[in-house]
């Protein structure tokens, strides 16, 4: 892909979501000048909207419609995704500033979690066309999850400004109040490479791109254009077999998980008697999908900005959640 600099476009949009965790932790004007000083640095002319969580939407369409060759985003996953959705097949790149709790995207590009950082290496970073999947025309860049998960999506601001051993405790806490509470899901995987399977479950997880064997409380992609879905059905029955589950996926190795089922797919259906409705996240914003549920990937579909990637050490890895 282009190794071109950013610094050679002449002005470069940033939309800033106000509600973002850390635009309301510095507050958006020192966000703002702090984000125009690095760019100047940096050989960039910023052109910064703080806009609110509903304006995202709006203001994308509108430089959409004129045509701009580049637009970077301030915000949560929720924030990126709304961008995503519009950018795709454009030709129009993202550049992405990660100011939300969790910044799942930003990890796996390699982005820095500090804004200063981020805007230099975003300056300095080259275009890589990266895929999109979708589930019934939704778009999802990071991972779609069914079952108990969207439960838990309402408690995600308790994790923002944490450590990661309090994110650690919090999510161990609810995992475990939450997973057994949830009714299992009876679903039926069908797809044109193999016979169709049923199983019963209460978490089902859809990555986009499959998830690497590293350490860290969230599970990490190598690769975001590989063109195949990792798909991971629970089917843990006890409190230990759900708590050793959770240890293996904290080590990076969820495949050796007895009590987790592993596919890994390009396209496929999950098919549901009941519920006709399931509710689910995609990359943590909430909704509601009617079954007959269709996946799949669009490789290479969305250009985006990526630093040169630096191999991190483990200790790297956990304590960039904190």
């Amino acid at each position: 892909m282009s190794n071109r600099s950013a610094a050679s476009a002449s002005v470069i949009p940033v939309i800033l979501n106000r509600a973002s965790g850390t635009v309301k932790d510095l507050s958006a004007e020192a966000l703002k000048e702090l984000l125009l000083v690095e760019g100047a640095a940096a050989g960039l002319c910023l052109d910064i909207y703080l806009v609110q969580p509903g304006e995202v939407e709006g203001v994308f369409w509108k430089l959409v419609e004129k045509k701009v060759p580049e637009i970077w985003v301030g915000g949560g996953d929720g924030s990126v995704l709304t961008a995503a959705a519009l950018l795709r097949k454009s030709g129009i790149v993202l550049g992405v500033l990660p100011f939300g709790t969790f910044n799942l995207l930003a990890r796996d590009l390699g982005i820095s979690m500090d804004p200063a950082e981020a805007v230099r290496s975003l300056a300095k970073a080259s275009v890589e066309a990266i895929d999109v999947a979708e589930v019934n025309g939704h778009p999802f860049l990071c991972a779609a999850q069914l079952g108990f998960f969207p439960a838990l999506a309402s408690r995600q601001e308790e994790f923002h400004g944490r450590q990661w051993w309090r994110k650690l405790l919090i999510g161990a806490t609810a995992l475990v109040k939450s997973y057994f509470r949830y009714p299992e899901l009876a679903l039926q995987l069908e797809h044109k490479d193999g016979k169709p399977q049923k199983w019963k479950t209460r978490s089902l997880t859809v990555s986009n791109n499959v998830y690497a064997e590293s350490i860290g409380l969230v599970p990490a992609r190598d690769s975001l254009k590989d063109g195949k879905m990792g798909i991971y059905v629970s089917r843990h029955h006890s409190w230990f077999s759900l708590l050793k589950g959770a240890l293996w996926t904290l080590i990076g190795r969820q495949r050796e998980d007895e009590g987790m089922l592993f596919f890994e797919l390009a396209e496929f259906t999950l098919k549901s008697r009941r519920p006709r409705h399931v509710p689910a996240t995609l990359d943590g914003e909430k909704l509601e999908l009617r079954t007959p549920l269709h996946f799949k990937i669009h490789s290479h579909s969305l250009k985006v900005r990526k630093p040169n990637p630096r191999a991190k050490s483990t200790q790297e890895r956990v304590e960039s959640f904190s």
